[in-house]
Parts: structure tokens; C-alpha cells; sequence
């Protein structure tokens, strides 16, 4: 699948959706750097580091209240510049007093390890700042991989020349009241961490780390990219065509209740910020996550020339009204056990918000009990997304997840709570990289069947390639209505109706 470009060789696919995919295959990194030579004996590492972290505390401190009124960004290159600044004069006064001059290498790690010891990001910077980079996976010293939006793997550079300094960057981010403000503790006697990284871009990114536990300190950074995106546009990127396009507007337009399954990284997240794209600007929308990355609260209105349109005080005016969209986020426990809020915990609190649409991130455990809730206690809209094989096998999914609640709920009240769905779309992804929606389900409402599963209709069926396409069978006559009401032609839903072909068409164009 390759990028489309007019005749003087420019893309025209949006600037916010083109880093998604990829344009010109796998970027492929230099190799990792071999380990870099210890400081000479005449100058500790350790002391060097405590040195100039010191020296660029003390000015930042001085900074005062300009400082603090930096947002994350701004704070974290006033920093660097300082670090910057700090490092010549001091490589400077070693050599007016005959020390050994420090090589390139040598310098590179003193800041990567200034910057982590201030609550920098140190040597994620670089990565951090890629737009294509989605997970960071590292194992102590060894080259890091990374996973590109794309999907696929690529080696990158190492965090650290030893397990040590792999461990007190994470040490330092942990610490970090720039990040999650806990203070939170990574050592043997607490060998696990989440921490959420607030500084990182408009939606931040997530650390999962372990050490002592495993061979050696790991984990993975999951980076949350904001893109803004719409059904329109991944008809134009192929992972939907019209006949899909027409019904899920439609199906969003109606108020109703969908849950988007898949496996990892297919493009389940991607096309669930498409369908709150198309709730209605008076809705009140509340998203509920575990990590924040829909950002529907922070999606600028665009005017015709694609810019984001500023306020007279030269803020970005949003797409939203800011009372009519609550992004809500999860919490871990702080170093102390406590200040721990749940899925569950939110869920319940959105309730109260008189949402018209609640939209859940992805739904992994016993929070799934909440979310049938909101779906049968009278709540317009509700979304969500999921892990699972097949649109089918959501139910198997959610059964699980009940039987994690506390006390456990038994299948059927789970079998049951899910006829409250309206459609069930399941988004899959070839060998090719492509992601496109291969089946959607239609779930009757308060039926089980024979089996005591709920009773679906497939309107869209995958066809020899795996992409959706109609089926023939009718909704229920509720549904339909549902659909007619906002003007939905239910000839999309008839044989024959798929556009794929030209949708691809016009992609490979």
C-alpha cells in the first residue's frame, strides 16, 4: 500500500493521518552504538552527574515562576538548554585545569544522564520526539525495538551501556514530579512500575517497567499519538469503503451502542476516535481510559485551509465545547498504596455527568461490568473497543472478563447485559500492514439464543481478502428505523453494494 501523490510527486493524504501508516515502508535506524568508554579515572561519572545536575537545579530555580508556567515541553527544553549550556562550561574549566578532554560519546551519556536525574527523558528523548514511534521496547542494555505505527519492528539505539544505567533512568523517571507527581519507588523491593508520562506531547505515553524479577531491568513505553482522523478519511486510507462508511455514520448518528474488537495494534483505537468524530459538536461526551489517548479534548477546529483557527488571545479555539467533552483517566496507587482510581470507579462517576455518549478506551477486565451497565441503564451512545479473535468471540471475551469482577458475575448475566450492543465491527490487518474493518455483527436486543448466546445478524461478512462487505441480511425492523431516522439508505446494506474496489483504487493511485 503506497502513498498517493499528484503529478509533482506531493501527498495528498492529511498531515495528521499520513504518520499512521507509514509512507515509504519500515524506517530503518542506524545501528545501535557500541557501548560508549568510561570516564577516566582523574572524574567519577557519578560525581559528574551530581555536579551538573546541581548547577542547572540552581538555575532553574532562579528561573521562579517563569519556569513553573512552562507547559511540559517548554519545561523540558529550558532544561536541555541548560544542560546544554552547563556541560561547555564545564568540559571547558577540565580542560583549563589539564583533565582529560571528554570524547563525544562520553558526552552524549553525561547528559542523557543529567537530564534523567533532573526528570529529563534522557536518551528516550530522541525516540520521544519521533512522530512514527508507538512502543519502545527495552531489555537492559541491549538495543531497544521499536514498534512503528505501521507495525512493524525496527532495532534502536540502547537507553544505557549497563543494566545500572538502564535502571536509574527509570529510577529517575519515577521520581520525576514533571510525570506522574507520585514519587513513585522502582527497586528490588518494588520491582514493578506504571507511571504515566505527562510531559511527553499532548496525550503523554505510558511506562510499564519491571527489574529484580526479570533478567534485567525492561519494559515498554507505550506513546500515545494524538491524530486526528474521521470515517472520511479512512475511506480515503482504505480501511473502510462507502457502504461501511454510510452505515457507521449512521449508526453513530442514531445513538447507538458499538464495541470495536480486534487484536493489538489493527487499528481499533484508530477507528474509534473516526466514530466520535461524527457525534454531533451539542453532544456531551465523556471518554473514560485507562491511558488517555483519544484526545478528544484537545482536537482543534480547522478552517478551510486545514490550520487550526486561534482565539483573539491566540489560543487554539477547540473543536468541542470544552464543558461538553470529560476525559476521564485512570490512577495507580501512589508509593503509598493509596489515591488508586479505578475504570470502574469512573465509569460510574460518567454516569453522573448526563452524557449523551460515553466512549471507553478499551475495556480489558472487571471494569466491563460498568460498561454493560451504562450500555442498559439508558445512555444515548456508548463505545468501546476490545481484544478479541472475532466479532463472535467477544461474547467468549466478556464472559472472561466478568468472572474477574469481585465478587465474579455469572455467564449469563454477562451473555444477557450484551444484547444491550447495538453492532459489534471487528477491524483486522494482512500481512501487508493493511487495516480495514472485516465484519460487522448486528446483536438482537434482550434475546439469547439456543446456545444461550446472543443472537446476531451479520450485515457486513469478510470477503476473500478479509475486507467487509454486505451480506444482504436486514436489521432488525427497531434497528433499521434507528437508522431511517437519520437517513441512512438501507441499499448500502444490500449485495453488491461494496465500493472496496474503488476504494483501493483510489488509495493506490
Amino acid at each position: 500500500m503506497s502513498e498517493r501523490v499528484d503529478s509533482h510527486g506531493r501527498s495528498d493524504l492529511p498531515a495528521t493521518i499520513a504518520p499512521l501508516w507509514g509512507t515509504a515502508g519500515p524506517t530503518t535506524l542506524p545501528p545501535a552504538p557500541s557501548p560508549t568508554p568510561s570516564f577516566g579515572a582523574d572524574a567519577g561519572f557519578g560525581e559528574a552527574v551530581t555536579e551538573l545536575q546541581q548547577r542547572v537545579a540552581t538555575r532553574l530555580s532562579a528561573d521562579g515562576t517563569r519556569y513553573v508556567g512552562l507547559d511540559g515541553v517548554g519545561k523540558r527544553l529550558r532544561t536541555q538548554a541548560l544542560v546544554n549550556e552547563e556541560l561547555e562550561s564545564w568540559v571547558t574549566h577540565r580542560a583549563q585545569v589539564g583533565l582529560s578532554v571528554l570524547s563525544a560519546e562520553e558526552e552524549d551519556e553525561l547528559v542523557a544522564a543529567v537530564q534523567a536525574a533532573l526528570g529529563g527523558l534522557g536518551p528516550l528523548e530522541p525516540l520521544l520526539a519521533r512522530t512514527d514511534i508507538e512502543d519502545i521496547y527495552f531489555s537492559g542494555s541491549a538495543p531497544t525495538m521499536l514498534r512503528l505505527a505501521d507495525g512493524s519492528k525496527v532495532p534502536g539505539p540502547r537507553l544505557g551501556t549497563s543494566d545500572a544505567k538502564v535502571r536509574q533512568l527509570i529510577q529517575s523517571l519515577a521520581a520525576s514530579p514533571l510525570d506522574d507527581s507520585a514519587g513513585r519507588e522502582f527497586s528490588v523491593s518494588r520491582p514493578l512500575l506504571q507511571l504515566r508520562m505527562r510531559s511527553v506531547g499532548l496525550l503523554g505515553a505510558r511506562l510499564s517497567a519491571a527489574t529484580d524479577v526479570t533478567p534485567h531491568p525492561s519494559g515498554t513505553v507505550r506513546v500515545h499519538r494524538h491524530m486526528e482522523t474521521s470515517l472520511e478519511q479512512l475511506l480515503d486510507l482504505a480501511m473502510i469503503d462507502e457502504a461501511l462508511l454510510a452505515f457507521l455514520t449512521a449508526v453513530v448518528l442514531g445513538g447507538g451502542k458499538i464495541m470495536v474488537s480486534g487484536a493489538t495494534g489493527v487499528g481499533k483505537t484508530v477507528l474509534l476516535r473516526a466514530l466520535c468524530r461524527s457525534i454531533p459538536l451539542d453532544q456531551m461526551v465523556v471518554t473514560v481510559e485507562d491511558d488517555r489517548e483519544l484526545g478528544l479534548h484537545v482536537v482543534p477546529e480547522r478552517g478551510r485551509d486545514g490550520q487550526a483557527v486561534l482565539e483573539p488571545d491566540g489560543s487554539v479555539r477547540l473543536l468541542r465545547p470544552q464543558a461538553l467533552v470529560r476525559s476521564y483517566e485512570a490512577r495507580a496507587a501512589n508509593a503509598e498504596g493509596r489515591g488508586q482510581v479505578t475504570m470502574g470507579d469512573l465509569l460510574n462517576q460518567s454516569l453522573r455527568d448526563s452524557p449523551d455518549v460515553i466512549v471507553v478506551g478499551e475495556t480489558r477486565g472487571a471494569d466491563v461490568v460498568h460498561l454493560l451497565d451504562a450500555a442498559s441503564n439508558g445512555v444515548a451512545g456508548v463505545m468501546c473497543t476490545i481484544h478479541a479473535v472475532s466479532a463472535r468471540g467477544v461474547f467468549d471475551r466478556v464472559v472472561q472478563m466478568v468472572r474477574k469482577a469481585d465478587p465474579p458475575l455469572p455467564a449469563d448475566f454477562a451473555l444477557m447485559a450484551s444484547t444491550s450492543l447495538d453492532v459489534i465491527v471487528h477491524v483486522a490487518r494482512n500481512r501487508a500492514y493493511e487495516r480495514f474493518v472485516t465484519e460487522v455483527v448486528q446483536v438482537h436486543s434482550g434475546q439469547l439464543g439456543e446456545t444461550g448466546y446472543p443472537v446476531t445478524e451479520q450485515l457486513f461478512a469478510p470477503r476473500g481478502d478479509g475486507r467487509a462487505v454486505p451480506t444482504g441480511h436486514k436489521p432488525t425492523p427497531e434497528f433499521a428505523q434507528r437508522l431511517l431516522d437519520v437517513g441512512f439508505d438501507l441499499n448500502w446494506l444490500g449485495p453488491g453494494a461494496s465500493t472496496w474496489d474503488g476504494a483501493e483504487d483510489r488509495w493506490r493511485r
